[in-house]
């Protein structure tokens, strides 16, 4: 498989852009981003890629802060959960319920061994 981030044939690959929110992340929403989104917003896929800016009301004093909003070249605004091996339930329950209540689409991005990533659609 071609590395995700190489340019067009021949190319120099062009270096990964930190962005300014970087620190404020954890590592495996660093690495999520690193491997999975910045690749994509090179590559043209993504228009653009933010850290938890936005906060979702899901019911009377329950919100949800998804990881990363994405929005794809086709404009439909994405919003992304990273999680590691270890999730808390709560956070699960709430992506599970975001997608019934507001109109956009929501994936769970799970850290696996070795470093790959399971990125499934919740809610469709």
């Amino acid at each position: 498989m071609a590395d995700p981030s190489a340019g067009p044939a021949g190319a120099p690959a062009r270096a990964l852009v930190l962005p300014r929110w970087w620190n404020q992340a954890n590592k495996t929403e660093q690495a999520y981003y690193a491997t999975q989104l910045g690749p994509r917003l090179q590559r043209g896929e993504l228009v653009r890629v933010d850290f938890e800016a936005e906060t979702l009301l899901l019911g009377d004093d329950l919100r949800y802060t998804p990881d990363f909003r994405v929005v794809p070249a086709d404009g439909l605004l994405e919003f992304h959960e990273v999680k590691g091996p270890y999730k808390r339930e709560d956070a699960i329950v709430k992506l599970r319920t975001a997608p019934e209540l507001h109109p956009h689409r929501f994936f769970l991005c799970e850290l696996m061994a070795e470093g790959k990533w399971r990125i499934q659609e919740v809610g469709r």
